[in-house]
């Protein structure tokens, strides 16, 4: 029985996900709910609210959850130790300049779904576009006088190949570090 074997996720979220996950995927319709089994008392999953701006420490570091502009709540995290950070953005459309300038990283992990011919289609999803992505850096750089290094990921397999070129263009127009995330990708800060 797997849930003899003491596997515990510990789920760091924001209240109203935490509802829609116990309404939508541990309804018993789809799966059980992890959050009081195998016992209530020692449950598989633990929620923990967040909330947005409110730091909080783990294991060492020092976490904070930031809104993004999505189609549901949605928060990224700056995640601090030793005087360096990392963001990572979660989904989010354009218009996040200053959550972003609130995070200040060293690094930023960021999203980018589809190529810039889709940027109807990204604005009205929540999503970024190599186009929506540099609209939003120019911001940033012109605020911070300065880019962090930014690693994209969330690129939807069908548009990878163009976005991939699109990318590569914006780093070169803004004298950017842009990287696109693989598979075993180690980063130093």
């Amino acid at each position: 029985n797997h849930f003899n074997r003491g596997l515990h996720l510990d789920v760091y979220c924001l209240p109203e996900v935490r509802d829609a996950i116990r309404t939508h995927m541990f309804s018993r319709d789809i799966w059980l709910d992890l959050s009081a089994r195998p016992t209530p008392e020692k449950p598989a999953i633990t929620f923990h609210n967040v909330e947005p701006y409110r730091t909080f420490t783990l294991e060492g570091y020092e976490i904070t959850p930031i809104p993004s502009i999505h189609t549901v709540p949605t928060v990224g995290y700056k995640v601090a130790k030793e005087g360096k950070s990392f963001y990572y953005t979660s989904d989010t459309g354009p218009g996040n300049v200053d959550n972003w300038l609130k995070a200040n990283p060293d690094l930023m992990l960021t999203e980018v779904t589809y190529d810039s011919s889709m940027d109807q289609l990204a604005v009205e999803v929540s999503h970024l576009t190599p186009n929506r992505l540099k609209t939003e850096l120019q911001a940033l750089k012109k605020a911070l006088s300065w880019l962090p290094r930014v690693v994209v990921l969330h690129i939807n397999p069908v548009y990878q190949e163009e976005v991939t070129r699109e990318l590569k263009k914006v780093a070169m127009d803004l004298d950017a570090d842009i990287t696109i995330a693989h598979e075993g990708m180690r980063i130093a800060l």
